[in-house]
This record gives structure tokens, C-alpha cells and sequence, in this order.
């Protein structure tokens, strides 16, 4: 009799009444069984997508939206028409003056088919509310090898909900992660560095960032601990606001409950990274920016945006690492990934009327999350993608300044060496005030999370405005890795592989099994792909093209390098600068020859290699052509003939006068180092040996 689901032997009791009372005060946290019926995606698809779907009580169907907590179950094909499904928490949104039950967390206990639907219910003497449960069967496990505290019990209402179905099951959106405690027990013991000598001078020893410490270490590793919380908070109508240490839990939101449909809604999360302030201007106008990274006790991550007042207020009151409850912000969805690394489709405008409160740390909120890959895995993620990533500092450059591309700006720039355990070593570069503060870094064991994935160069990493950096981390990963790097403080590194073609280590050069002949330009049809290939070459220069000028009239402007309109008056215009100007630079744009034993091809050759090739600037070139010295002219490109130089080369297939062709660019030009091809030679046998055995 009744509804049956045929799934396997056992059975398992629908909560009947549970549309009924989800719907009622106190309904959020009820936790019933349910089958889950018409699942379909309102708008977008995927991950990305919003889905609804009806739930069955065994008596009574209510509408429900899907939280992003779910749908990876609805994706994945766990989550679909006919499943049963244990709902643990829920909440009631309002669109249109509706209200709208939002489905937060669950997990997947099977899936059947129904019978007969016009079979009268059961007479159980477990009854659930308001009449007897429905019956169904669920092939997640056998419930009469289950011990008596986990045998299935009526329908919500009865008994507690923990004791309706066993603790652990095949499908869950929640997530059981170790406490700090025995992550901590877990990890390897970290050994201290070694002051006699050795590859640095006194490195310092692994004292690590508490991670989970409600007192932080500051994230710049200053050695002083991060100030302490302000009790109060000042909103914009000047009603102070004061410390909500002991805020009701049932007040609380998840972030992953919340979408522009939300209303009233309050969460609680860490600011696991704070950017600087950015000033902006367009076509409406001008202001400043800063957001925030936030993470809550679900593990789900959303990103704070600030703009103007709001930037102005909150950004002197936040601070990273604390924990601070936050409501009256406005949801949208991403527009550009490039510039959002979080996984939600959604971020948090706030305003000034935004309320902000500190409350006391909670040890449920992780400080922070990472997916770690590999250096060596760098060339297989997709460039201005993101990545998090554990590794020890290797060498460490000193601060220089820039010109911004538009030139009015002074950036400062620090350029790190990192290696891990696969000892491939990859350069990073740190921007404006973290390339400031960040100093003394060599030797220290740093985790990253969201830097940017290069490609200029080879592979490069890069810090954005939210990346988050943490020195000598308390986690297991690091610890593991500075027991690894500790034993070649004395004897330094073995072969080592670079990804990057130019940086601040000894190694940032390719090696030389890495390099390409110039003939693999062709037979290996390098260009045609969507991307483009970069190789390192060592070859001659045997032709400079040099029958029309070499160079081009640039921009004075320092930065810009902008090709100038002659004005025919004595005077030049830049486009870009939008001003004119009573001189110009010359800058070189060369074609030319190289050849290795394999063959010879074209390359075309800018500035900076040109000065390189040719030892003067284009400038003094130009003065030698038009002050009719032409003898000392055709001297400087006979002398730069039949030289060998190691290339950095950018290979690409381009659309010229109508005509595809693959276009061979020079990125980099250095004269043959003999010691450092003997070293890498050397580094080559030795790796040889040893994937042979030997």
C-alpha cells in the first residue's frame, strides 16, 4: 500500500507535511525527506546557471529555487527528477512580493519510481504529521544493518532530525574538513635552517603564521601582531553600532543562500583579502575603489566591492583577517571574470548605508582557502587564469620604478624567484605597496592565492589588487616544503628548470634542452594554434635589412613610444598623449636573418633587442644617416653581422596585406654567456644520468 519508490530492499519514510511547515516561523532549520520533481534552469546553465525545482512529501508539492550549494548536485547528474533527497536547511527569499523557499543544504539518498499514486495512504503506527508517513526505499544503505540509533524514524516532527537517516551518505553538499588542531598534528615537523654558511646568509627559521590564530600575524610579516578589532563601527546616520560578539545564529545567512533577490539578509564572514585603494575615471566620472574577499563558515567565498562614500567609510575600519558581519549590500552578477578569481557568479556591492559590524572571531571560519598546484603544472593552466600556489622564495630582486602604460603614473615593481619541491622555478611580480613592504623575502616559505598566470616571457606569475600573499604559513603544505628546501641550504639546488625566460635568479635563463632549432619554427608548424608558442633559439645574425630606415618617429612622452604624425611644421603629434610636441625619438623596427646549422628565417626585431644587436640607439643612427656620415652607418650593421646571440622568440600567425603568414618576433636578446652554457650543459648530463638510472 501507499507510495513506493523502487530503489532496493530497504525503506525510508517520507516527511509528509513538511511543504506545509517549511513555509511557517521557525521553518529554516527543519529537516525532511522529500522527492524532488521538475528540476529545470531558470536562466544561464551550468554551474553558472539558477534552478528550480518542485518537492513531494508524500502528500503535498511546493516550488523551491536551488541554492549554488546545490546545483554542483543538479551538474554532476547526483541531483535529478525523481531523487530522494534530504533537505537540512532552508530559507524563505521575497521577489516580487512573493515569498520563495530557497533550498540551502541536502544531501542525495537515492531515486526511484512511483507506483500508483491512488493507493490510500499508509496506516502506520509511525505516523507523521498530520497522518501517516509515506513509504519509500533508498539503495544509499541497508536500514536493517543499521545499530537501533540510526534506524529510520517517522517523518520530521517525531524524533530529532539526525536520528532520519544515517550520518554519512554517497552525495553531500556539505563538506567535512579536519579541525586546525589536527591539521596542525598532522604536518611535518619543520626542521630550522642552518646559520653555518650554505646557500644564504642566516636565513631566518620557519616561525609560522598561525593561520588559525584569532590574533594573526600581519599578512606583510611585519613581526608585530595585526591591531586589535575596533568595538565600534559608525554608520552613516551616526547611530553608533556597536560589537556584535553573541549575534543569534538563526539570524544568519549563508553567503551561498544570498542572490539579487534576497532581502534583509545579514552573513557573517572573514575578509581573507583587503586591495589597496584605486582611483578610476570614465566617461561618468571619477572616484576611488577597494574590495574585500570574504569567506564564511560553509567555506563559500563572494567578493565586497566599495566604491566613493563607501570606499571613503569602511575601507580605514576594515581589516583582513578579522571576522565582521555584513548586510545592506546589493548583488550582481560578474561581469568579467578576469577581474573577479572567486568561485560565485555573484559580488556584493555595498553603500554607505551598509551596516558593518566586528564581531568575535569565529574558529568555524577558515582563515583562508587554497587549491594549490604545482610550478611545473603552470604551462598547462590558461594564461590570465589564476592560481593558488605554495613555494620558497629563491631570490628576491630590489624595488625599481616604472611608467605606467599611459606614462603619467610611477609604479613600483619587485620581481621574485619562487621554486618548489618539483624544482621548477617560476618569477613573480609584486606591485605598489606589497612590493614596498615585502622585503627580505629570500628563504621564506610564502603561500599565494589568485595570482595572475602570464605569458610574456614564458610562464610568469603576477600579484593583482585581491591576490593575497601569507609568509611561512601554518599549513601542512608549507611545512612539508621547507623540510624540503632545508637540505640544500648547504649544497644549493640541482638542476633546476625555469619557466620563465628572464627574472632575478641565477637559473632564469632556458635550459638548454629546452631550446628549439630554427628550423622547428616550420617543421613543427609553430604559430598556427589559437595562442601564441614562445622558444628559445641560439643562433647567428647573417642579414640586417636596413635599405629603408630601420626605426620609426615615436613619442617623447617616457612610457608611451606611441608612432607620432609628423606635422610637417617642425612639430609632431601624438594621438594617444593628445599633444603636440617640438621633438621626437627614434626607435628601431628591424628585419632580419638568423641562421643556426638547420636553416635560416625571418624576424622582426623592436627596440630594445635592436640596442642590443646593434650597440647604439636609433637616435644615433639616425643622426649618423642625416648628417651624411654613411660609412660609420653601414659600419654598425657590418659589425653586428655573423654574431651569435640566444633569442627569445614569440611565434604567431598573423593576417597581413590579406595574406596569413607566421610572424617570428624577438622578445629578448643576450650575447652567449660560456660559463652559464657550460653550467646548464653540465645540469643536462647530470639529469640525463639520472632518468637513466645511472
Amino acid at each position: 500500500n501507499g507510495l513506493k519508490f523502487k530503489i532496493c530492499m530497504s525503506q525510508f519514510q517520507l516527511s509528509r507535511g513538511f511543504c506545509e511547515k517549511v513555509l511557517l516561523p521557525g521553518g529554516e532549520d527543519l529537516s525532511g525527506i522529500v522527492r524532488m520533481e521538475n528540476i529545470s534552469c531558470i536562466s544561464g546553465s551550468g554551474m553558472s546557471g539558477k534552478y528550480k525545482a518542485d518537492i513531494f512529501d508524500g502528500r503535498e508539492r511546493l516550488t523551491t529555487t536551488l541554492s549554488t550549494q546545490i546545483v554542483p548536485l543538479i551538474v554532476n547528474n547526483s541531483l535529478k527528477n525523481n531523487t530522494i533527497f534530504r533537505i537540512d536547511k532552508s530559507m524563505i527569499s521575497t521577489h516580487q512580493g512573493k515569498g520563495v523557499v530557497v533550498l540551502l543544504k541536502g544531501a542525495v539518498l537515492g531515486e526511484g519510481d512511483v507506483l500508483p499514486m491512488n493507493s490510500p495512504p499508509p496506516t502506520s503506527a509511525l505516523g507523521g504529521l498530520n497522518g501517516p508517513p509515506a513509504y519509500g526505499t533508498i539503495n544509499s544503505f541497508n536500514s536493517n544493518n543499521l545499530p537501533p540509533q540510526q534506524q529510520p524514524q517517522a517523518a520530521y516532527g517525531q524524533y530529532p532530525p539526525q536520528q532520519l537517516y544515517p550520518p554519512q551518505q554517497q552525495y553531500s553538499t556539505q563538506q567535512q574538513y579536519p579541525t586546525p588542531q589536527q591539521q596542525f598534528m598532522n604536518a611535518p615537523t619543520a626542521s630550522p635552517y642552518s646559520t653555518s654558511g650554505g646557500l644564504y646568509n642566516n636565513p631566518p627559521p620557519y616561525q609560522a603564521t598561525n593561520v588559525y590564530n584569532t590574533n594573526p600575524t600581519n599578512i606583510y610579516n611585519s613581526g608585530q601582531p595585526a591591531r586589535q578589532e575596533s568595538n565600534y563601527l559608525n554608520p552613516p546616520s551616526g547611530r553608533p553600532v556597536t560589537r556584535n560578539d553573541y549575534m543569534d545564529a538563526g539570524k544568519i545567512t549563508p553567503i551561498s543562500a544570498i542572490n539579487p533577490y534576497s532581502q534583509k539578509w545579514t552573513i557573517k564572514a572573514r575578509i581573507t583579502s583587503k586591495s589597496d585603494i584605486k582611483k578610476w575615471s570614465n566617461a561618468k566620472g571619477e572616484g576611488t575603489v577597494f574590495s574585500i574577499d570574504l569567506l564564511d563558515a560553509e567555506n563559500t567565498e563572494i567578493r565586497g566591492t566599495f566604491f566613493k562614500e563607501a570606499c571613503e567609510k569602511f575601507f580605514p575600519m576594515l581589516e583582513q583577517g578579522k571576522v565582521y558581519t555584513f548586510s545592506g549590500g546589493q548583488l550582481k552578477l560578474v561581469q568579467n571574470k578576469q577581474f573577479n578569481n572567486l568561485k560565485n557568479q555573484y559580488e556584493i556591492m555595498f553603500s554607505v548605508q551598509s551596516e558593518i559590524r566586528a564581531v568575535i572571531d569565529d574558529s568555524n571560519i577558515k582563515p583562508q582557502t587554497y587549491s594549490f598546484v604545482k610550478i611545473n603544472a603552470l604551462n598547462d593552466c590558461d594564461v590570465n587564469s589564476t592560481v593558488d600556489l605554495v613555494a620558497v622564495v629563491r631570490d628576491s630582486s630590489e624595488v625599481v620604478e616604472i611608467n605606467s602604460k599611459t606614462g603619467n603614473k610611477a609604479l613600483q615593481k619587485r620581481d621574485v624567484t619562487l621554486i618548489d619541491d618539483t624544482l621548477t622555478e617560476v618569477r613573480l611580480t609584486l606591485w605598489g605597496e606589497k612590493a614596498v613592504q615585502l622585503k627580505d623575502l629570500t628563504g621564506r616559505v610564502i603561500a599565494l592565492k589568485g595570482v595572475k598566470v602570464g605569458d610574456y616571457g614564458g610562464r610568469n606569475l603576477g600579484m593583482l589588487n585581491s591576490s593575497s600573499l601569507v609568509i611561512n604559513p601554518n599549513l601542512p603544505e608549507a611545512l612539508a616544503l621547507f623540510n624540503w628546501q632545508s637540505q640544500y641550504v648547504n649544497t644549493g639546488y640541482p638542476a633546476i628548470e625555469t619557466l620563465s625566460t628572464s627574472g632575478t635568479g641565477a637559473g632564469s635563463a632556458d635550459l638548454i634542452e629546452k631550446r628549439k632549432w630554427v628550423s622547428a619554427i616550420r617543421d613543427e608548424s609553430m604559430g598556427m594554434g589559437e595562442k601564441p608558442d614562445y622558444i628559445t633559439i641560439k643562433a647567428s645574425v647573417n642579414y640586417i635589412k636596413h635599405d629603408t630606415d630601420g626605426f620609426y618617429i615615436a613619442c617623447p612622452t617616457p612610457g608611451c613610444n606611441k608612432k607620432v604624425t609628423d606635422l610637417m611644421n617642425g612639430g609632431y603629434r601624438c594621438e594617444k598623449c593628445n599633444k603636440e610636441f617640438d621633438s621626437c625619438l627614434r626607435r628601431y623596427i628591424l628585419s632580419i636573418q638568423m641562421a643556426d646549422f638547420t636553416g635560416n628565417s625571418w624576424f622582426s626585431v623592436f627596440n630594445d633587442a635592436g640596442e642590443k644587436m646593434l650597440g647604439c640607439t636609433a637616435q644615433h643612427l639616425y643622426e649618423l644617416k642625416s648628417g651624411g656620415n654613411d660609412e660609420a652607418y653601414e659600419k654598425v650593421f657590418a659589425d653586428a653581422l655573423f654574431k651569435t646571440h640566444v633569442v627569445k622568440v614569440r611565434v604567431k600567425q598573423e593576417t597581413v596585406n590579406d595574406e596569413m603568414r607566421v610572424k617570428s618576433t624577438v622578445m629578448t636578446m643576450n650575447d652567449v654567456d660560456i660559463l652559464s652554457e657550460c653550467k646548464q650543459m653540465l645540469n643536462a648530463i647530470e639529469k640525463y644520468a639520472v632518468k637513466a638510472g645511472k
